[in-house]
């Protein structure tokens, strides 16, 4: 990927997290840990898989602990005040603008966009503080350590 693709996108992605994925706490905008795998993980089912398919498992928050989806609408602001606004016609979703893109023969080249503002999302995230995790993960007991290796175990 161009570095300076992602460089474009970057000014777009501190906007969309400020918008779309940011929460105020203590009068600082800070932004859920968890989001950065979110993050990392649609970009490797883009790659893997299909853009369509990666896009409607991220529409829909599932069994995931973060609020995936948001990460969709972050993208999709970002989209919309770009070249792509044209794709979200009727109030088209990013699972549309694909659809749409994929009409229109420029799937591929909207697959590159957001690929890079997903890097963009990730990298705009050192921006903000990190979220206070909750108390109650702060007094769990550290995990045991793993099992000891049977007795003459060694490898050879």
């Amino acid at each position: 990927m161009d570095k300076r693709a992602v460089e474009k996108w970057l000014p777009a992605a501190a906007s969309a997290i400020r918008d779309n994925l940011a929460e105020t706490e203590h009068g600082k905008k800070v932004v859920d840990k968890g989001l950065r795998g979110q993050i990392s993980g649609l970009g490797a089912a883009i790659e893997m898989g299909s853009l369509l398919a990666a896009v409607a498992f991220y529409s829909n928050k599932g069994g995931a602990q973060t609020d995936r989806q948001h990460i969709i609408r972050a993208i999709e602001s970002m989209l919309k005040a770009d070249r792509w606004a044209p794709l979200f016609k009727n109030d088209a979703d990013l699972f549309q603008a694909v659809l749409n893109a994929r009409t229109a023969g420029t799937e591929k080249e909207l697959r590159q966009d957001i690929l890079a503002c997903a890097v963009a999302l990730k990298l705009a995230m050192n921006l903000f503080e990190p979220k206070k995790e909750k108390e109650d993960r702060e007094s769990r007991t550290p995990q045991e350590a793993p099992p000891a290796e049977s007795e003459g175990g060694e490898e050879a």
